[in-house]
């Protein structure tokens, strides 16, 4: 995998050697750097920096890794190639709709919490719940692209 090399990695594009494999492998780098990014600004631009935080970032993390592997290793069963064109395609619609349900939980949350901040105890089992909620999304992004990855590759399991 070439890190800082990007001449030798067009030679390999343009040259085609370049396998589904190391493909893959830029896509989790990807996704991971993606995902600290995001995190990041998210969890540090509110000036929160604690351990459960810390914590939520790398689960975070983690289950995107293990999403994408999961992706990967579903298309390697089917016939090994089109691995990025598939994961993009499918990915698409998905993210829009679950961009969506978040900005519809936010706007829930919002109107929910200004009811419900007196009562101490159901008002921070809310907050749970929407610090979760990211968690919860990727969980389920990746749930429905290997189901539709299985259905486009005619794969069981």
């Amino acid at each position: 995998m070439y890190i800082i090399d990007s001449k030798a990695l067009a030679v390999k594009l343009k040259e085609g050697t370049l396998s589904q494999k190391e493909v893959f492998q830029y896509l989790l780098a990807n996704t991971i750097i993606a995902a600290i990014q995001i995190q990041w600004l998210s969890v540090y631009g509110s000036n929160v920096a604690s351990i459960v935080s810390k914590f939520l970032v790398l689960l975070y993390i983690i289950i995107l890794c293990i999403g994408t592997i999961v992706f990967f290793r579903t298309n390697q069963k089917c016939d090994c190639k089109s691995f990025v064109e598939r994961y993009i395609c499918i990915s698409f619609p998905i993210q829009i709709r679950l961009i969506l349900i978040n900005i519809f939980c936010q706007l829930l949350y919002i109107i929910i919490s200004q009811f419900i901040r007196p009562y101490k105890i159901v008002f921070m089992s809310i907050n749970a719940l929407f610090i979760l909620l990211p968690l919860i999304i990727a969980v389920y992004f990746y749930y429905v692209i290997h189901t539709y990855l299985r259905y486009v590759c005619n794969v069981s399991n």
